[in-house]
């Protein structure tokens, strides 16, 4: 229901349908879900927190990127955290990084593919995965 929806750097997240929106009612709906995330009771910001079908698309797009690199979707959890964070964890045989998957997806919303297969080249060449 749209009246549930609550407004996370301007766009729009629905804890029924796990969707972010465009618009506070109504609007473009984007196709990454990401979990109704508590931390410490409190609601927390769901883009830390993608599904496990969105880490798996985000494994995905990576991969599309560098398809030599070991990828595996792994899980963290921090202190007062009800709901897991889902993370890339890429690796060269050398050299390793984990990603987190729902900001990998909230960059593909915000800023489209090219831009976030932009940040996603720096990350790893930073890392060392990547020269």
């Amino acid at each position: 229901m749209a009246s549930q929806r609550r407004e996370i750097w301007g766009l729009w997240f629905d804890p029924e349908t796990l969707h972010f929106y465009s618009e506070p009612y109504g609007g473009l709906e984007y196709t990454y879900t990401f979990e109704n995330a508590q931390v410490n009771g409190w609601a927390s910001n769901p883009i830390n927190h993608a599904t496990a079908e969105t880490a798996e698309r985000m494994k995905t797009f990576i991969q599309s990127l560098i398809p030599w690199a070991e990828i595996n979707v792994v899980t963290g959890d921090f202190i007062g955290a009800r709901t897991p964070e889902r993370r890339l964890r890429i690796s060269n045989g050398i050299s390793s990084v984990d990603l987190n998957a729902g900001l990998i997806a909230n960059a593909l919303i915000r800023s489209g593919e090219y831009w976030t297969q932009q940040m996603v080249k720096g990350n790893l060449q930073n890392a060392g995965i990547l020269i």
